[in-house]
């Protein structure tokens, strides 16, 4: 299983709801300009919690998504707490890349 998937749980600050969402926005547009290899980048929103659900061709690409982004993502995490979660296998750079995100990682074992 070379793609990779990852989930994204963010829990907003009270009244920053808007300000995250222009964020989100600024988030979307980037990699629709500058990613060749997102497979898919949905954003969910429940009251003051949002998921961010991805998914990647392979571990290179989920490196440049993240160097395409910028300081954008550290922008989120200034109005809200972080989670994220990698499903697959991804490769040691990729992990160092994510090292100080401290993700949970969930190799796949086998489905349909």
């Amino acid at each position: 299983m070379s793609t990779l998937k990852s989930k994204a749980i963010f829990t907003i600050q009270k009244g920053k709801l808007e300000n995250f969402k222009d964020i989100a926005t600024q988030c979307i547009n980037c990699v629709k300009q500058k990613d060749k290899s997102t497979l898919k980048y949905d954003w969910y929103f429940s009251d003051n919690l949002c998921i961010v659900d991805e998914e990647f061709s392979d571990s290179e690409a989920m490196l440049s998504h993240m160097q395409n982004l910028g300081n954008l993502p550290l922008n989120l995490t200034e109005i809200a707490t972080f989670n994220l979660e990698i499903y697959g296998s991804p490769t040691s750079e990729l992990m160092n890349a994510l090292k100080a995100l401290n993700p949970t990682v969930f190799n796949f074992y086998k489905g349909l």
